[in-house]
């Protein structure tokens, strides 16, 4: 995994990589081992719609996936 200029896992085949995706309204951070790998305000996504999950062709196993739901 990378991005921004740096590495920040660079052999996921022996350890589990930990993601989390918080999106509310039109922000959009995604934490790689709990440090921050995107933050950005991104408009296109603000209706409701599904979850989709993609590894771009690597073989991966998913575990503890929790979606949670905030209303204010």
């Amino acid at each position: 995994l990378a991005g921004m200029n740096e590495v920040l896992v660079k052999d996921t085949k022996e350890q589990w990589t930990k993601l989390r995706f918080d999106i509310f309204d039109t922000n959009i951070r995604i934490w790689v081992n709990d440090h921050l790998h995107i933050n950005r305000i991104d408009t296109r996504f603000r209706d409701k719609g599904l979850v989709y999950l993609h590894s771009f062709g690597t073989h991966v196993q998913i575990r503890d996936f929790a979606v949670y739901r905030f209303i204010l």
